[in-house]
């Protein structure tokens, strides 16, 4: 069977291909291109694999070859590893497990974030008009600061360090402050227009 392939990597199958690359074994016929090698001899699963030359393509971005080529590192390891290889200074390797955990609980922290966001956002309502929205928002600030009704503040803790990432106040202070006489012009005019 001829192939077109780059180093081990068979790209596709042809015709007019110009390496013969044997067949492939029956008991891989269901397997995909993205894990079968030629290793020079014939045609290999990399999932049969505890050892890998690893191409480094990106600093998170990794391709897995059965032969050596310059610039490819040796690592140990099974095919079901490759999600947690990574560079440091230079050299490929696992990730280790406190760097595993490490990741799987960031990944968590910013789901969560991501459906605080969108409860909050339902939550709040109006999602056309993001004005509203966001004097929704100070209104309760207003009775925050007002009452110091406990609820509120536990809504404001959990939004707060969210706000505080996408509106750094001191580079929000100033903006605020040069235009607050016109804000104030503008959100009566749009209340009066609103309530016509």
């Amino acid at each position: 069977m001829l192939a077109i392939c780059n180093q081990d990597i068979i790209i596709q199958i042809n015709p007019e291909g110009d390496i013969e690359i044997g067949n492939i074994p029956a008991e891989k016929k269901g397997v995909g291109l993205e894990r079968l090698r030629f290793d020079g001899v014939k045609i290999v699963d990399l999932a049969d694999f505890q050892e890998f030359w690893i191409e480094p393509i990106a600093s998170d971005f990794f391709v897995l070859h059965v032969i050596e080529a310059p610039g490819f590192q040796k690592v140990i390891m099974n095919y079901s590893d490759r999600i947690n290889l990574t560079m440091d200074t230079g050299i490929i390797r696992l990730k280790t497990l406190a760097e595993i955990t490490a990741e799987k609980e960031a990944k968590e922290k910013t789901m969560l974030k991501n459906r605080l966001r969108q409860k909050f956002k339902r939550g709040v309502g109006d999602s056309e008009d993001l004005l509203a929205d966001a004097w929704k928002l100070i209104s309760l600030i207003i009775i925050f600061v007002r009452t110091n009704d406990p609820q509120i503040a536990s809504f404001l803790d959990v939004i707060l360090p969210d706000l505080r990432e996408a509106y750094p106040p001191e580079k929000i202070k100033d903006q605020i402050s040069k235009h607050v006489a016109d804000i104030k012009n503008l959100m009566q005019k749009y209340y009066q227009m609103k309530d016509k």
